[in-house]
């Protein structure tokens, strides 16, 4: 796989384009629990969406002509971690939204690179995150929640992206395609970059990392179904995979609920909630068609 195809595969969601005209979206059901998700409308813009526990509220909370993408929850819920290229089009920096006042600071100041994939450390001191700055391909990096005092985890020659934190906060999930061969795998490492070992180690692709609430699963999306993108859940040493979602539609990007009990992912352009086994799948965005593109589900942590 080149570096620039891996860039993309790490960064978009799988689903298809869209036409020109946002959808009108039907009523959506209740998720049980808030939860942050994109939805990508006119011109391809993407926008941070907060739909409430009881789905009485679907507020864009972003509201701007940019690329919005990747959320991630401070541990109070109290602010939201994103990408965005809205001040360099062709790049991307790591913006904090404050949501009780939708106040926005950028975290990042980098021009030239790409900074990231942002993750909020379970303690909310730092966020971990995807750059170039140092290299031709990505690595994953440690930052303040300021964005200061930054510091270098990966440096292999391949790219290294989507961190995801252990709940314990001693260990970080990522993606790369280090070992070659066309496919990605998911690693695990302390938060010093060291004891790197390889979860899945699988011809496929695997991408998109979550743990689990309590640390013995890890859930995340993979072409090893032949017939598509599908989502899985494995333990936390990357044994006894499962499927857990169908292919065709495909489905990518899990999110766990804090309780553990249940998991949200997007299949062919919705937002889909169903127990950790797989099974009480229901939509919970319904657009009537596919002019209207939600992804990216990411509960929040707390009520």
């Amino acid at each position: 796989m080149t570096k620039s195809r891996l860039t993309i595969c790490l960064v978009l969601a799988l689903v298809p384009a869209c036409v020109l005209e946002p959808d009108r979206p039907l009523p959506p059901l209740p998720p049980g629990h808030a939860l942050a998700y994109i939805s990508q409308g006119i011109a391809f813009r993407n926008d941070i969406f907060i739909l409430s526990a009881s789905a009485d509220t679907d507020e864009n909370v972003t509201l701007f002509s940019s690329y919005d993408f990747w959320p991630s929850w401070s541990p109070d819920g109290s602010q939201i971690a994103f990408e965005s290229n809205r001040d360099d089009s062709l790049r991307s920096e790591i913006y904090v939204l404050t949501v009780p006042t939708s106040s926005l600071s950028r975290i990042t100041d980098d021009t030239g690179f790409v900074d990231a994939q942002p993750a909020w450390s379970p303690l909310g001191d730092r966020i971990a995150f995807v750059s170039n700055r140092d290299s031709a391909g990505t690595d994953i990096y440690l930052m303040d929640v300021t964005g200061n005092n930054v510091r270098r985890l990966t440096t292999d020659p391949g790219n290294d992206a989507q961190p995801a934190w252990a709940p314990t906060g001693d260990r970080i999930a990522f993606v790369s395609d280090r070992i070659g061969g066309g496919g990605t795998d998911i690693f695990v490492m302390d938060t010093l970059g060291n004891n790197v070992v390889n979860l899945t180690n699988n011809s496929a692709i695997d991408l998109a990392p979550a743990w689990s609430p309590d640390g013995s699963k890890i859930a995340f999306h993979s072409s090893r179904d032949p017939a598509g993108f599908s989502v899985w859940v494995m333990d936390a040493d990357g044994a006894s995979p499962v499927k857990v979602s169908p292919s065709n539609p495909p489905c990518e990007l899990p999110s766990w609920t804090p309780d553990g009990q249940r998991l949200a992912f997007d299949c062919d352009g919705d937002i889909y909630v169903s127990s950790a086994d797989g099974s009480n799948r229901q939509r919970i965005t319904r657009t009537s068609n596919q002019q209207r593109l939600e992804t990216m589900a990411r509960w929040k942590p707390v009520p």
